[in-house]
């Protein structure tokens, strides 16, 4: 009998035991999982296996032997599915030394490599495409058979720490995807200025803006940003150049510091200082709603700031753009384990990546060669001069 012809006898015992251990227990919360545990794992190793030869399945081995490592597959999927050990370890909670055990366990148990090693990462060989196939097949019919047994769950709840401007401009859109899961989530909002507590346990997962760095917690960039002067029409059409001189004539609006709009302006070859005329607001909601009113100009914050934009609220007033030296960020304990958590983080950074607006790697801004760069770019754009100009007050 070929190795699929008995998998699939494999299957139908294991449902025939199954479904006789409910009828004598009257109950679904019996052993079946035991049962059926027993014979999937038989129809995992006869499915790996009918597609290869590098071990003969008709010896005679014991069931031990037989058995491999099972809770070292998903290792191998995840390490195929992330691209390399590291990233794998991220995703799992777990450090790279644990994964590389336990896909070191998979391949002596098979007698033969899973991965190979390119740059910085690594890439099935042809035998772990073909198993990992099989593998996922088989996790699919286990997920199945436990969703059967398995009495229904209420969605696990995740506590969630977010600011009023991430959470109106960005996370309301794409929340109720997020929740649906599979499997689903309840995500609890906490929306405040303040800063909760992740690693005391007062929420499960924050986030923030800031350059990356959070003691005590772990931190994963998440949205970045770019910014660009916009104002409302009216204010727009009264600008002849647009030159970033110009934009000095009118009240730069901006929320928390000037960060952003010295960012801005320092390749352009100009150091902005505090002015009296300029105004600050408490989130960058109002900051929009500010230009849009035509109290001044605002830096346009991409991806936050594409809805007023789209509506025509807004209008671009200058060509030059540049990253925001900070950036949203996820962020959770140290070694966060549990599962509703991690799988939150991971559905939240793969709808960023969704929408095209993954965060690249951060530059460090300090560093000379950066420096320079940045001003032979800007030298090179015909509208922006990059000699140094001093702040009007």
């Amino acid at each position: 009998m070929s190795g699929n012809a008995l998998a699939q006898e494999a299957i139908v015992t294991a449902t025939a035991a199954a479904a006789s251990a409910e009828a004598e227990n009257g109950s679904k919360r019996v052993v079946v999982e035991e049962l059926f545990m027993g014979f999937i794992i038989d129809f995992f190793v006869l499915l790996s296996y009918s597609t290869n030869g590098h071990r003969d399945v008709s010896m005679d081995h014991s069931t031990e032997a037989l058995r491999p490592p099972l809770a070292s597959l998903e290792a191998v999927c995840i390490v195929a599915r992330e691209g390399s050990f590291s990233a794998a370890a991220q995703a799992c909670g777990v450090t790279h030394g644990a994964i590389s055990r336990r896909i070191a366990a998979v391949e002596n148990w098979l007698g033969y490599p899973l991965f190979e090693r390119h740059g910085r990462g690594v890439r099935l060989t042809p035998d772990g495409q073909r198993l990992v196939g099989r593998i996922e097949q088989a996790f699919s019919i286990i997920d199945g058979a436990a969703d059967q047994w398995r009495p229904a769950r209420a969605p696990r709840i995740v506590k969630v720490s977010v600011t009023p401007t991430f959470a109106q401009l960005w996370l309301f859109a794409r929340l109720n995807a997020i929740e649906t899961g599979p499997p689903a989530l309840a995500v609890q909002l906490d929306i405040s200025h303040r800063n909760a507590d992740v690693a005391a346990g007062e929420v499960d997962v924050a986030v923030r803006c800031g350059a990356g760095y959070w003691p005590r917690l772990d931190s994963q960039p998440l949205v970045p940003e770019t910014l660009y002067p916009v104002a409302a029409p009216a204010v727009a059409a009264k600008l002849k150049t647009r030159e970033c001189v110009e934009l000095l004539d009118w009240p730069l609006l901006h929320d928390s510091d000037l960060a952003g709009w010295r960012a801005w302006f320092a390749p352009q070859g100009v150091t902005l200082k505090p002015r009296p005329k300029d105004k600050r607001f408490e989130d960058y909601g109002s900051v929009l709603a500010a230009a849009q009113a035509g109290l001044g100009i605002a830096l346009a914050r991409e991806p936050f700031s594409d809805a007023w934009l789209a509506r025509g609220d807004l209008v671009r007033v200058g060509r030059f753009e540049v990253e925001s030296p900070v950036a949203y960020h996820v962020l959770t304990a140290k070694r966060e384990t549990r599962p509703e958590v991690l799988d939150f983080v991971r559905r939240l950074i793969e709808t960023a990546r969704s929408t095209g607006r993954m965060i690249r790697p951060s530059l460090d801004l300090t560093r000379p060669d950066l420096l320079t760069y940045r001003y032979a770019l800007a030298s090179t754009l015909p509208f922006i001069k990059t000699r140094r100009v001093h702040t009007r007050t």
